[in-house]
């Protein structure tokens, strides 16, 4: 199996999956997937913010994407909690 180098000594495997997008421009491989899949993962789905160029705006929105996952997460698992948004 390939190993890629990570920061410091450790190294990870690096899969075929990862392998096979390794090089690939986000927006053609983010196309390719399920939009209910990229949902699921909170992947930003303005398709404008996919290239590496806007990377910043991709992970801003994908910040608040998690952020609101995470809040509706909390809401269902303790519902009689007041969760209050800042």
């Amino acid at each position: 199996m390939p190993w890629r180098a990570t920061a410091g000594d450790d190294q990870m495997p690096l899969s075929d999956t990862n392998k096979s997008i390794n090089d690939a421009n986000p927006a053609a491989y983010l196309s390719g997937i399920n939009t209910n899949i990229l949902k699921s993962q909170a992947v930003p789905l303005k398709k404008a913010d996919w290239s590496v160029s806007r990377a910043e705006q991709f992970w801003d929105a994908r910040k608040t994407l998690l952020a609101a996952a995470f809040n509706a997460f909390l809401r269902s698992a303790l519902p009689r909690r007041r969760i209050a948004i800042v």
